[in-house]
């Protein structure tokens, strides 16, 4: 599959895991809701689009550029006997969340962290 290709349907498929209309991205990117709509459309034009276009649509997805050009990175649970499962997840999961779910995440990790010194 060609980048272009790849884009298209990463940015697709993010989209509506998260709920996220053409609209709804465009607001969280501050990329035109037309731009998105040619990207995402399936008229057979496919163009690609400049760097700094895909790191704000990456960023209103809440995934890294990478993560949006590679999209089974992100969409794919890492494997069972993977020794980084739950740091992949977590990974994953701080990635997805919203500022208040980071802070949240960090907390968390922070809380973790102290507990482990004290053991």
């Amino acid at each position: 599959m060609n980048t272009s290709l790849a884009l298209r349907e990463n940015i697709k498929k993010l989209m509506a895991m998260k709920g996220f209309s053409q609209k709804t991205l465009a607001n969280n990117s501050g990329v035109s809701q037309k731009t998105i709509s040619n990207l995402v459309a399936n008229n057979g034009v496919l163009k690609s689009p400049a760097v700094s276009t895909v790191e704000s649509i990456a960023r209103g997805l809440g995934v890294s550029p990478a993560e949006l050009l590679n999209y089974q990175s992100i969409a794919a649970p890492p494997a069972e006997d993977d020794p980084y499962r739950d740091l992949s997840c977590l990974i994953r999961d701080f990635m997805a969340a919203d500022s208040e779910g980071r802070k949240a995440i960090l907390r968390v990790a922070r809380n973790e962290a102290i507990h482990a010194k004290q053991i």
